[in-house]
């Protein structure tokens, strides 16, 4: 695959520059635009972001649910579960919010 790319070079002026890049590809664009281009439409599988205030909500309260002493040994005991023993540090310490519906 080739695309051409617009840059500028050492003195600051635009040029333009071809990437060749030997398969599989892979494509990443982010935009703000609600309207997705017809082409992509055809030819990329299109992953969207809830981004509504009761998804932003629900992300703030599980991040503070990580940081409670719950939390921390869930994630402890997700770990010891998917990772050799062998791993895991013989002590640790633990840094826990008391209660997090009070941090905002």
């Amino acid at each position: 695959m080739t695309i051409a790319s617009t840059g500028r070079d050492a003195s600051g002026e635009f040029v333009t520059r071809e990437y060749h890049v030997e398969g599989p590809v892979m494509v990443f664009l982010t935009t703000t635009n609600i309207e997705i281009d017809e082409e992509l439409l055809n030819r990329c599988i299109i992953l969207v972001v809830d981004e509504d205030r009761e998804q932003t909500r629900a992300i703030h309260d599980q991040q503070r649910m990580n940081e409670t002493l719950e939390g921390q040994l869930m994630k402890t005991d997700r770990q010891e579960s998917s990772l050799p023993t062998i791993l895991h540090p013989v002590s640790r310490s633990r840094i826990t919010a008391p209660a997090p519906e009070g941090i905002t």
